[in-house]
């Protein structure tokens, strides 16, 4: 990996953190997602060499990204820096399509920063961006013990297992604590752009 493409992640993993801290920091989840980020090895030797990869969801980056300036111009350009470098797959790992969804393979996207397959392996931690098509939902991370996600981009629906849908906007968060099942999230009206922060070894 390059310096540009360390100095990029980098750019982007502090956004992120910047980011939550200055809007978010009183919800719940926030202030345990920074801790354990701060514990993680984002010095330059600890890239990963990994290959870029895209999935036709990602054809939406360039308006979701532009929408997301309404929550955080430093991390729509941090991202508009390195998105051509991120490695986009299927769900996460453990993840399951939601089972009333009609979801294609095209129709949703994950590329980690932090994490299995990521810029940086990680310690107990994943962090990378979620990207959903109109049709599109994303049911969580079942292979960390808790999960945060911030809605850069909305309106989106989430619900716990077979509960009733419930609105987020763009900017809220959403957090999972431990020995909750996951989550699963919708985008409404349009394509969906949003962080997802998992931990394992929670309570």
């Amino acid at each position: 990996m390059t310096s540009e493409v360390y100095e990029a992640a980098f750019w982007a993993i502090g956004a992120i953190a910047r980011g939550l801290m200055q809007y978010n920091s009183d919800d719940p989840g926030v202030l345990d997602c920074l801790e354990r980020l701060a514990d993680q090895d984002l010095g330059e030797g600890a890239i990963c060499d990994t290959a870029p990869t895209r999935r036709s969801v990602t054809r939406f980056l360039p308006e979701t990204i532009a929408r997301s300036l309404m929550v955080s111009d430093d991390i729509a350009a941090s991202l508009a820096s390195l998105e051509e470098h991120l490695c986009w797959t299927g769900p996460p790992a453990g993840g399951e399509q939601d089972p009333e969804s009609d979801q294609t393979a095209g129709s949703a996207g994950v590329a980690e920063l932090i994490g299995p397959g990521g810029l940086f392996a990680g310690n107990g931690m994943n962090i990378g961006y979620v990207l959903l098509a109109s049709d599109g939902v994303h049911a969580g991370r079942d292979n960390v013990a808790a999960e945060l996600t911030w809605f850069l981009t909305g309106p989106a629906e989430w619900r716990n297992g077979s509960g009733d849908w419930l609105q987020k906007g763009a900017g809220d968060t959403l957090w999972r604590d431990h020995h909750v099942e996951p989550i699963a999230i919708r985008a409404m009206g349009g394509p969906l752009l949003a962080v997802s922060i998992g931990l394992a070894g929670q309570g």
